[in-house]
């Protein structure tokens, strides 16, 4: 560039060479892939356009008729003349070079340049004309913008992500690690580079040397359970997965690992395996964050997680109300959930919760009623803060290269989807926990692989993110290679275009399969004797709403058997608890072989119990259900190394006619038993039977 003006300023001093100047420098101008402008110094702070090589004129489209003559406020708007001009009259008042670096825009185009600007002089040393060389430098400006984005990104994930992410040399030792890691392991950084990582015992510290010989045979180790101890002693479990690093040539020059802290999800299958006793010690021993309320909503109780995750005392969050610590847009939504549980429904949602401290934190909530002798007291709230795995997600999907090797060794299915549904990307675990090639579902349509009756809502939900632009959670089963359905919640985040518009859909899906069997349970326990396994109370009165709305439908007929034992009380005192309630689950077996497939047998508390048979033509069929009975419960109890005799007083009620309502038919059965008591016990009678008897009498 310094020879070109050296050049010019040549042709300047010699002026009877002007003509073999001239031509040399049109053909050196358009020669060079510089721009390159010619500008006469035509008064003050007015410069005009008496040369633009064809660079120039090629890059902005225009001729060159479009510029010479033309001063610099003619061609540029009035921002960019401006900042030129300021430039250009340094160059007037110093008559020395000048070089700056700026962002242009000229007809609509936008570009970066790196600009010279170089004086000709007269004899005098006025300026008389000046050259400008710009060079083109959008490209290099561009990518180190996006570099730097990107590392921004990769920056903030590594730093900000609950896993703790490492750099170990080919023998193992930590060479780097994230905030994260400290975290986990108590230790700082410093303190364990050139360390191994800290196992608990000799053969944990062989089987890591095992996985590092893997790895460095270019193999992949994911999730790898195993326990680790804490700078304080403490032992936990961690899932590590650890990746081959290589160099430009293909050298394993070190590994990465991913360790993720499983110590939750251990306790949690422990809980499960425990007695019925892990209701009662979950909210101790819980890591998330549970919040004890009232039927209304008001927190009775909230863990340390819990106050951990508001950043709040206790005094600030005793006796509010939960929802005042929701997003305010939500709160009609979430008091739909409450009025589910107060129902005695397990319910699960999704909201933003606002920290004292004004902080948003994307959690997921379970809804789980408290129920004491079959009515619903309160509830509980079990949250689990999703709010780093949901901006590191968002994050990954802006750079697909960068964070590979996350989404690589992700536990959760991830997928990356079209505004079409079609996929664009899917993660490596898909093989892991599905058995599916992930390059099957490459580029299939939205829904491939889930079950027939979940696809409809799946479509649904993702529409609406299209055209709304909100995230949207959505569960279905997705199928296996070996042909069983697993349960996943999928949660579904749009990524924009600058036009605000969404561009992809990225959706991660999480096992939520023992949630759904633990849900089942709550259920079971809701609507089941525990110890025979029939329906309790509650669920017998609700078949007996059933059963009276269909009779009022069909104008049909039923009945109802409410039975009390005559002995049982004698068969506890004398062989104790043990066998009573061995005797009572042998009724209950007993009791279901008398009944058809659409009748009811429920225990209704002790020795009581209850039988609903649908359908009847005639007394005579539920007559025959009743001998059935009374033969059964007749026979001989083998309960332990016991034998056992008993017998059972039953009384009867049909509808219409003793009664349409639940209570009336309760109320007549439970006098016909009454009757059978006193009159003989070990014996069945109908409420109508025993009117007719006391009218004649």
């Amino acid at each position: 560039m310094s020879r070109i003006t050296d050049l010019i300023q040549g042709m300047n001093q010699n002026t009877s060479e002007d003509a073999r100047y001239e031509d040399l420098l049109h053909v050196l101008f358009n020669g060079i892939s510089d721009f390159v402008f010619c500008m006469e110094v035509s008064g003050d702070s007015r410069f005009t356009y008496v040369h633009v090589n064809r660079s120039a004129q090629n890059y902005h489209q225009v001729g060159e008729t479009d510029w010479i003559g033309r001063t610099i406020d003619e061609v540029l708007n009035g921002k960019n003349a401006a900042k030129v001009i300021f430039y250009y009259n340094r160059v007037v008042e110093t008559g020395e070079s000048v070089t700056y670096e700026d962002q242009m825009t000229v007809k609509n185009y936008t570009f970066f340049g790196h600009t010279m600007l170089s004086p000709l002089k007269d004899q005098s040393g006025r300026v008389t004309h000046i050259v400008a060389i710009t060079r083109d430098i959008t490209e290099r400006v561009e990518k180190e913008r996006e570099l730097s984005r990107m590392n921004d990104i990769y920056r903030s994930v590594v730093e900000n992500t609950a896993d703790a992410m490492l750099l170990l040399d080919t023998e193992g030792r930590i060479r780097e690690a994230n905030p994260a890691f400290e975290t986990m392991y108590g230790w700082r950084e410093e303190q364990l580079l050139g360390h191994f990582l800290p196992s608990v015992t000799n053969e944990d510290e062989r089987d890591m040397h095992t996985l590092i010989n893997r790895v460095l045979r270019n193999e992949n180790v994911s999730a790898y359970e195993t326990v680790h101890i804490r700078k304080n002693g403490e032992r936990f479990y961690i899932a590590i997965s650890l990746s081959p690093v290589h160099n430009h040539k293909g050298e394993i020059i070190g590994l990465s690992s991913i360790i993720r802290n499983i110590n939750e999800r251990k306790r949690a299958e422990q809980n499960i395996q425990a007695s019925r006793s892990r209701y009662q010690s979950l909210f101790q021993h819980s890591p998330h964050p549970i919040f004890s309320l009232t039927l209304k909503g008001l927190v009775r109780k909230v863990n340390q997680a819990g106050l951990d995750l508001l950043n709040a005392d206790k005094s600030a969050v005793k006796h509010t109300s939960f929802m005042q610590w929701t997003n305010r847009q939500e709160v009609e939504d979430i008091r739909r959930h409450f009025y589910w549980a107060v129902k005695g429904e397990v319910t699960s949602f999704q909201t933003y919760l606002l920290t004292c401290q004004g902080e948003s934190r994307l959690v997921a909530v379970s809804l789980a009623p408290i129920i004491e002798e079959g009515t619903t007291v309160g509830m509980y709230a079990i949250l689990q803060d999703e709010t780093d795995k949901h901006e590191a997600l968002v994050a990954l999907t802006q750079s697909e290269e960068k964070y590979r090797l996350i989404a690589d060794h992700c536990y959760d299915l991830l997928s990356v989807h079209d505004s079409d549904g079609t996929s664009t990307y899917i993660s490596p675990s898909h093989q892991r926990l599905l058995g599916r090639d992930s390059e099957y579902l490459l580029h299939q349509p939205l829904g491939t692989n889930v079950y027939s009756d979940d696809q409809a809502e799946l479509q649904t939900c993702f529409a609406k993110c299209i055209e709304s632009c909100h995230p949207f959670t959505v569960k279905s089963r997705i199928a296996n290679s070996d042909g069983n359905w697993t349960w996943y919640e999928y949660k579904g985040t749009p990524i924009l275009q600058d036009d605000g518009r969404v561009q992809h859909v990225v959706m991660v899906g999480m096992d939520i399969t023992k949630q759904i069997e633990y849900e089942a349970q709550l259920e079971e326990i809701a609507f089941y004797d525990y110890l025979t396994e029939l329906p309790n109370r509650r669920l017998f009165e609700d078949r007996m709403k059933q059963s009276l709305a269909h009779s009022n439908r069909h104008n049909s007929r039923f009945a109802v058997l409410y039975m009390d034992g005559d002995s049982f009380k004698a068969i506890n005192d004398e062989f104790g608890h043990d066998v009573g309630d061995e005797f009572l689950r042998e009724v209950g077996q007993r009791l279901t072989t008398c009944v058809r497939e659409g009748d009811t047998v429920a225990r209704i508390g002790g020795d009581e119990f209850a039988i609903i048979v649908n359908e009847l033509n005639s007394t005579v069929e539920v007559q025959r259900v009743a001998e059935r009975v009374v033969a059964q419960l007749r026979a001989t109890y083998e309960c332990g190394s016991h034998q056992l005799c008993s017998s059972f007083s039953i009384g009867i009620a049909c509808y219409p006619e003793d009664g349409k309502t639940a209570n009336a038919l309760m109320k007549s059965a439970d006098i016909a038993l009454y009757y059978g008591k006193q009159h003989g016990k070990g014996s069945f009678h109908f409420y109508h039977a025993l009117e007719k008897e006391q009218g004649s009498s």
